[in-house]
């Protein structure tokens, strides 16, 4: 479908976003640069605010391991 970017703090970390195959419906999103972070939604608003906090969580996760 496409993708943009997501804001975390200062980062913009670019999300793609792919219209669910039927017979599901909504919206799912994945972060390539953060393995394993992905999310849907009923509608792509939903789906990108979703996406938006499994990237902060993903990263402050990653924080904590380095940190």
């Amino acid at each position: 479908m496409g993708g943009c970017g997501i804001i975390s703090g200062m980062a913009e970390i670019k999300a793609i976003f792919h219209k669910c195959e039927p017979p599901e419906t909504g919206y799912w999103a994945e972060v390539p640069s953060l393995p394993g972070c992905v999310s849907e939604g009923a509608t792509l608003e939903e789906c990108k605010a979703m996406i938006r906090d499994a990237a902060e969580g993903w990263l402050e996760s990653a924080w904590e391991l380095v940190g």
